[in-house]
């Protein structure tokens, strides 16, 4: 099987002999592992290791240097070996040189040893009393009263593979986020481990602990699949992959609209990782891409569905998957924009019932024992509560969010249900490039189902991951093991994980204010606020997610401001256009909204001034961060308010015919939002150069060509065809699905070239449905 690009890159950069790549051919590994254990039994560097080890610093540690051997069997699968290839690099990036790899601790050696894995004949014992599926153990002990050994060591392979992550946090100081984070471990020429060093991880509190990442846009822009095949590249799916073992989750999303044989699940799979798919595409159909000339409808054409499902279903049947079951429409909205005809929630709550249980059916006859999920996502969940969809036995159910952090069982959690949750969210008021969830909400919500027994299933969503690490790891933290946070009240959580968060990214010294600043940061009144979703988009239509009404009160993120400004405008432009004036209904509206950001300003300046203040004193090599996740999210704050503000200040003066003050309130909205791309710029340094040019989903260079478009009206002026960005159509067109359509179909637009395949990738072509 050939490998992955992420592996290929990897190997070329490290420049590994089959050796040190863990080659999966023992003889090969015996052969020159004995030629490597003869020259450090020889050389002098491995003779001053014995000295350190044996005599030097104090009496109770072990000391591990460059050439401290890592025992590892050749025998090894492959996704261990792809983790120990991350710790390798760890190592070199500590020590300056790649770690020497054994498949047997010489007889003569007396110097301390590193056991990583699943097979070495002396690792066996302490493997023997790990208690259960995923557990491992990290500790020291004497290997036949000979010399110390550090033990990473698991149950099973995610165990194991958690297990050397573990050391390469624990004792090289890899933080799990050093890629997203800038983190990167300091140099040393000696690690003192303490010889009663033991620390032994029974089976997780959730059974499945995925990852989601449906920020395609920002993903996709920054680092693009060069052969056009995935929606990103492989080599960042391999990173998102390393970071969420690192995190020990299990069960990854690759994307919203992946194809069933697309390549990103066979690196998940080749990673170690479950596979799982959205509520957009039940069991792996990929229904953004259907046919326009094939009927969707499981109530007219059952046999059509059935047939795609069976297709899909087979692409991954040699995988681990947990899988998803449903019925929903061509895009994220119910499947009665589509498939019309049934009108009540009884006769629709039954047809969902009917292909979920045929669903079912299918995937029983090729793994009869695997995991399965339902969504009760958006508009199933009041179907659900309702008594209209009922989930065969065996069937997980899965309840949502509502974006913000805040669960929509309505108390009716049950032990054996699971939870999908957001840190990042593509909802009206949501966010999309800052944190938003405060962790005391996490642990309440989580907490609640934990204490219900309800912990067969987690999924995270976390946007683009970089945005939102602080929100992401308290969640993954808890869903991995909860008992230090179920005795403590959630405030307490929240105030200890602050601490602990900045003390690890910025050190101790600065902790206390660092976290009182995130503190202050998670209380920005709109995040406190309870605004209806529906306000923040035009609900014309069905397809326009009348649904969201469901949904009740919810904060507000990053994406409010935009959100109200592209529907102010889309009412608001073509009576500029005109010489019209907006409505009064519209400018209640407009003072409605402008009230969100006069609230937000009076807060935001004071608490950036106090963020810029403590930057000059972050250490320099974390500065970056510090920039990334909190100067420039609050600047992102304050500039989206500014604009909102200017914006809504500007249909007042238009409403009483002042048409000099009105341009002049639009001239500062586009300032505004100039200086928040502004702030964009200055995070994308070094690696992070051009992070937001594929950024679509929030919009933000739609809202700058509505600003001018809005200018241009006022002035008198044409518009500029340079404002119309492509796929939007006209400016004024703007409602909630199609901003987000055509971001999906930017995103996805490299399955055009296989669209005769469907409902697969690399599938034959289809023939005519029958």
């Amino acid at each position: 099987m050939p490998e992955t690009e992420a592996a290929a890159k990897n190997d070329a950069q490290w420049g590994r002999r089959d050796v040190l790549r863990l080659s999966a051919q023992a003889a090969s590994i015996l052969s020159l592992s004995q030629a490597v254990a003869m020259s450090l039994s020889n050389s002098a560097d491995a003779a001053d290791a014995h000295k350190v080890s044996e005599a030097g610093g104090a009496k109770h540690e072990i000391f591990l240097t460059a050439d401290t051997p890592w025992i590892i069997s050749g025998k090894e699968p492959e996704p261990l070996q792809r983790a120990l290839a991350d710790v390798a690099r760890d190592w070199y990036k500590v020590f300056g040189h790649r770690p020497p790899i054994l498949a047997a601790l010489p007889e003569d050696w007396g110097g301390p040893a590193i056991y990583f894995g699943l097979q070495s004949p002396d690792s066996k014992p302490r493997i023997s009393m790990l208690p259960g599926r995923e557990s491992f153990s990290l500790g020291v002990q004497r290997i036949d009263g000979g010399p110390q050994a550090v033990m990473a060591v698991g149950a099973d392979l995610r165990g194991a593979i958690y297990a050397a992550y573990a050391f390469s946090e624990q004792v090289l100081e890899v933080d799990p986020w050093w890629y997203w984070a800038d983190k990167e471990p300091s140099p040393r020429t000696s690690i003192p481990v303490r010889e009663d060093l033991l620390q032994q991880f029974g089976s997780p509190t959730f059974k499945h602990r995925g990852l989601w990442l449906d920020s395609e846009d920002i993903l996709n822009g920054f680092s693009p699949d060069p052969l056009g095949e995935n929606p990103l590249s492989l080599e960042m799916l391999d990173r998102i992959c390393e970071t969420l073992l690192r995190l020990r989750g299990n069960l990854l999303v690759p994307g919203c609209y992946a194809f069933a044989d697309e390549r990103c699940y066979e690196l998940i799979s080749r990673r170690g990782l479950m596979s799982n798919t959205t509520h957009l595409v039940p069991v792996g159909l990929n229904v953004l891409r259907w046919p326009a000339d094939v009927p969707y409808s499981y109530s007219r054409h059952p046999e059509i569905m059935e047939r795609y499902w069976r297709e899909c279903i087979a692409a991954l049947k040699d995988k681990e998957v947990v899988w998803t079951v449903g019925y929903r429409g061509r895009y994220d909205y119910p499947f009665w924009v589509d498939d019309p005809g049934l009108e009540t929630p009884e006769a629709r709550g039954a047809l969902i019932t009917r292909a979920i249980a045929k669903q079912v059916e299918l995937i029983r006859q090729v793994q009869p024992n695997a995991p399965i999920i339902s969504h009760m996502w958006s508009e199933a969940t009041k179907l659900y509560l309702d008594g209209f969809i009922q989930l065969p036995a065996g069937v997980t159910l899965v309840w949502p969010d509502n974006g913000a952090g805040f669960m929509r069982d309505a108390g009716k959690v049950r032990p054996g249900n699971g939870i999908y949750y957001h840190t990042m969210v593509a909802g009206p008021l949501g966010n999309r490039l800052t944190e938003f969830v405060p962790p005391e909400r996490i642990y309440h919500e989580l907490g609640r189902f934990i204490r219900a027994g309800a912990t067969e299933f987690f999924l995270i969503n976390a946007g683009n991951l970089r945005s939102v690490p602080l929100s992401t790891e308290c969640a993954m933290k808890m869903v991995w093991d909860a008992r230090p946070y179920l005795s403590q009240p959630d405030q307490t959580n929240h105030h200890n994980f602050l601490l602990e968060w900045v003390r690890r990214q910025f050190g101790p010294e600065l902790a206390p204010r660092a976290a009182n600043l995130y503190r202050d940061y998670f209380a920005i009144p709109g995040f406190q606020a309870k605004l209806n979703l529906s306000e923040a988009v035009n609900l014309t239509s069905t397809t326009d997610i009348g649904h969201l009404k469901e949904y009740g009160a919810a904060p507000a993120g990053d994406q409010a401001p935009f959100r109200y400004l592209y529907k102010l405008c889309e009412q608001v432009l073509p009576l500029m256009e005109s010489g019209r004036s907006p409505s009064p209904a519209t400018v209640e509206q407009a003072e409605k909204h402008r009230q969100l950001a006069v609230t937000n300003l009076g807060y935001l300046p004071s608490l950036l001034a106090k963020a810029e203040g403590l930057a000059s004193k972050i250490p320099e090599q974390r500065r970056d961060f510090y920039v990334s996740h909190m100067l420039t999210a609050l600047r992102i704050h304050v500039h989206a308010n500014e604009m909102l503000d200017y914006y809504c200040g500007a249909l007042e003066r238009l409403a009483v015919s002042d048409h000099a003050d009105a341009i002049q309130h639009l001239e500062r909205a586009l300032v505004s939002i100039d200086a928040l791309f502004t702030s964009l710029r200055l995070e994308e340094r070094n690696k992070w150069a051009g992070w937001y040019s594929g950024e679509t989903f929030l919009g933000l260079e739609y809202g700058r060509s509505l600003l001018r478009a809005c200018l241009a009206a006022l002035r008198g002026e044409p518009p500029s065809p340079l404002h119309i960005l492509p796929g939007y159509k006209q400016l004024h067109e703007y409602n909630y699905p199609k901003i987000y359509y055509s971001a999906y179909s930017r995103v996805y637009q490299y399955q055009d070239r296989f669209k005769h395949n469907f409902p697969l990738l690399y599938g034959t072509p289809r023939s005519p449905p029958h």
